[in-house]
Order: structure tokens, then C-alpha cells, then sequence
């Protein structure tokens, strides 16, 4: 039997507050702020202002950098990935669409789908994965689906999905029962699951970080719950609140990679709107 082990409400492990963006000082205010994904090729990071429809670079010190709104063309922004060094997808929530988007070249490309009938879709988020391409989590089906290069789904893993992200090769898929399925496209889609030992109140985002520990964002804790790769609770970050240190409603936590900034991460707050990174 699992032992359920109840996280307490402190920044844990040496995890230290470096900057908080954007800078309450600084001349950017944000509307929303709905998802972030790193270059770290450029060293910087995007974040979608959904209700703003705009899509804002940061360089990794958290200093506003440019920003983008595709002609008003980006309608409510809602997840983006990096495909490759400034060329992202984006998913439309508005027009239930995914978005291919190359911001310095102003360019912009739209593929909707339909929310009724053959090929029903409602993307949740997207991901590119280098070995295997695009994926979305379809809240419809509460599940991640392989698409192909004309968008068609190939795979379909999980259940119950709230999240889905890449690292280390593999897709890592994060379910409403606490578990984590690591899935290897290029092994014939080979599933392996683990089961994190912690009480959870309203887990909603995954990363898994060089270490090869995963970090779970949940918005009803307002922490990021950090587990062992056999999914044993280790320590929390966080507490409910404004300040530093402390989320009202964490949506996403990214883990920066090993040659940007060595074990940092970055926790995006929905109801703060902004972004945290921590360090140690």
C-alpha cells in the first residue's frame, strides 16, 4: 500500500527566489498569463497573455525583452512550444486552433479544429517532441494525441490526462489519479507508469528535471510538489499567498536545462500573473 505523506506549506531543499517577472517596476502589466516555454538557445523565455493576445520574450534574468500580437491574429493564446529556435506552436483557444508562429518573420499559420464530428478536438496544450513531433492533450478525450505532419492523429496514450510534457527522450504524462506514464515513441510506444506518494489536491502541470525528479505543479495546495524518479515525495516549494516565494494559482513549472542554468525553474502563476524562477 502507498504511503500518502502531506507536503508542508515551505520553500524546501535550498530553493531560493531569484526574480519575479514581470517587474512590478517595469513598464509591462500583464492580463492573463496562461503558459511559458524556454529557448535555450537564446536564453529566454516565452509567456502567452491569453486575454491579451500577445506573446511576450524575457531573456533568463526575467528582463522584458519584445513582444508579439501576430497583427491580433493569436486570438487567446493558451500553451506554446518551441519547435525550434524562434518557430513555435501555439494553440487558439478562441478558434480551437493550433498556430504555427515565426515571430521575427511576422508569420503566422492557422489549422483549426472542429469541436463536434470527425476529428473533434479541444487542445489543452502542445508539445514538440525532436524524436516524434507534435503532440496535444485533447480535453474531449483526456487524452495526448501524436499528430502527424498534416495534423492527423497517429497515437492516443492515457487517460484522465492533465498534463503532457518532454525531457530525456520520452513523452511524461501526467494523470488525475497521480500517476506519471513515460511513454518512448521511438520504442513502439512503450508505456511505463509511475505513482507519486503524496496527498494531491488539484495536480495540473509536470516536468521532469535533469535529475530526473518530477515537479508537480498543484493550484489547490498553491505548491510545486517535488518527487523522486520512483515517485517518492521529497520536499515542497511554496505556500498560498502574493508574495515571494508563494503562488495563488501555479499553472505550469518549467525546469531550466543543465548548460542555461543548472537545476533552475520557473513556476508560472495564473493568478499572480507572473513567473517565478528559483534557484539553489
Amino acid at each position: 500500500m502507498l504511503s500518502l505523506v502531506l507536503p508542508a506549506p515551505v520553500i524546501g531543499a535550498d530553493w531560493v527566489n531569484q526574480w519575479r517577472a514581470p517587474d512590478p517596476q517595469g513598464g509591462v502589466r500583464l492580463k492573463s498569463a496562461l503558459a511559458i516555454t524556454v529557448d535555450p538557445e537564446r536564453e529566454r523565455f516565452y509567456l502567452a497573455d491569453g486575454i491579451a493576445g500577445r506573446l511576450h520574450a524575457f531573456d533568463i534574468n526575467g528582463r522584458h525583452l519584445s513582444s508579439f500580437s501576430g497583427e491580433d491574429r493569436l486570438g487567446v493564446p493558451i500553451s506554446l512550444t518551441l519547435q525550434r529556435s524562434g518557430r513555435f506552436w501555439v494553440i487558439d483557444r478562441a478558434g480551437n486552433a493550433l498556430l504555427r508562429v515565426i515571430p521575427e518573420e511576422k508569420r503566422l499559420e492557422r489549422f483549426p479544429f472542429p469541436l463536434q464530428g470527425q476529428g473533434a478536438m479541444l487542445p489543452q496544450k502542445v508539445v514538440w517532441h525532436p524524436g516524434t513531433g507534435l503532440l496535444v492533450l485533447d480535453r474531449l478525450s483526456g487524452k495526448v494525441l501524436v499528430l502527424d505532419d498534416n495534423l492527423k492523429v497517429q497515437e492516443r496514450y492515457g487517460s484522465a490526462c492533465t498534463d503532457v510534457v518532454s525531457a530525456a527522450g520520452s513523452v511524461w504524462i501526467l494523470q488525475e489519479d497521480r500517476s506519471v506514464l513515460k511513454v518512448d515513441p521511438q520504442g513502439g510506444g512503450k508505456v511505463r507508469t509511475v505513482q507519486l506518494d503524496a496527498v494531491l489536491q488539484r495536480p495540473v502541470a509536470l516536468e521532469r528535471n535533469p535529475e530526473g525528479q518530477f515537479l508537480v505543479a498543484d493550484r489547490g495546495l498553491a505548491q510545486v510538489l517535488v518527487f523522486s524518479p520512483e515517485g517518492r515525495h521529497l520536499y515542497s516549494i511554496g505556500a498560498k499567498g502574493r508574495g515571494i516565494g508563494r503562488f495563488s494559482s501555479p499553472r505550469q513549472v518549467v525546469s531550466l536545462p543543465s548548460d542555461t542554468h543548472a537545476g533552475a525553474m520557473l513556476v508560472l502563476d495564473e493568478v499572480n500573473r507572473c513567473v517565478d524562477m528559483f534557484v539553489r
